[in-house]
Protein backbone atom coordinates (compact mmCIF):
# COMPACT_ATOMS: atom_id res chain seq x y z
CA UNK A 1 0.00 0.00 0.00
CA UNK A 2 1.28 3.28 -0.57
CA UNK A 3 0.23 6.76 0.44
CA UNK A 4 0.83 9.68 -1.22
CA UNK A 5 -0.69 13.06 -1.70
CA UNK A 6 0.80 12.83 -5.15
CA UNK A 7 3.39 14.99 -5.20
CA UNK A 8 6.48 12.30 -5.88
CA UNK A 9 8.29 10.51 -8.81
CA UNK A 10 9.20 7.09 -9.00
CA UNK A 11 12.44 5.97 -10.86
CA UNK A 12 11.73 3.38 -14.21
CA UNK A 13 14.04 0.62 -12.70
CA UNK A 14 11.46 0.41 -9.35
CA UNK A 15 8.66 0.73 -11.66
CA UNK A 16 9.80 -2.67 -13.57
CA UNK A 17 10.74 -4.36 -10.30
CA UNK A 18 7.26 -3.70 -9.29
CA UNK A 19 5.92 -5.01 -11.97
CA UNK A 20 8.14 -7.95 -12.44
CA UNK A 21 6.69 -8.86 -8.65
CA UNK A 22 3.24 -8.79 -9.85
CA UNK A 23 3.57 -11.06 -12.62
CA UNK A 24 6.07 -13.67 -10.72
CA UNK A 25 4.60 -13.64 -7.19
CA UNK A 26 0.95 -12.09 -8.29
CA UNK A 27 1.70 -8.89 -6.06
CA UNK A 28 -1.11 -6.24 -5.42
CA UNK A 29 -0.38 -2.31 -4.41
CA UNK A 30 -3.10 -0.54 -3.63
CA UNK A 31 -2.63 3.15 -3.76
CA UNK A 32 -4.18 5.76 -1.28
CA UNK A 33 -3.96 9.42 -3.10
CA UNK A 34 -5.27 12.32 -0.89
CA UNK A 35 -5.76 15.94 -1.99
CA UNK A 36 -6.39 17.54 -5.46
CA UNK A 37 -2.94 16.12 -7.22
CA UNK A 38 -3.18 14.13 -10.47
CA UNK A 39 0.21 11.33 -9.84
CA UNK A 40 1.32 9.48 -12.97
CA UNK A 41 4.13 8.01 -10.35
CA UNK A 42 1.14 6.51 -8.77
CA UNK A 43 -0.50 4.65 -11.44
CA UNK A 44 2.22 3.22 -12.51
CA UNK A 45 2.76 1.43 -9.45
CA UNK A 46 -0.46 1.13 -7.74
CA UNK A 47 -3.57 -0.89 -8.95
CA UNK A 48 -6.09 0.20 -8.15
CA UNK A 49 -5.69 3.88 -6.84
CA UNK A 50 -8.20 4.75 -4.53
CA UNK A 51 -8.86 8.93 -4.09
CA UNK A 52 -9.56 10.89 -1.33
CA UNK A 53 -10.53 14.80 -1.53
CA UNK A 54 -8.82 15.57 1.84
CA UNK A 55 -8.15 13.19 4.74
CA UNK A 56 -11.65 14.11 6.19
CA UNK A 57 -13.31 12.43 3.43
CA UNK A 58 -12.18 9.09 5.18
Amino acid sequence: MIVTDGEFSVPSNTVELIKKAKEKNKLRVHGILVGGWNSSAIEKLCNPVHRFSDWQAF
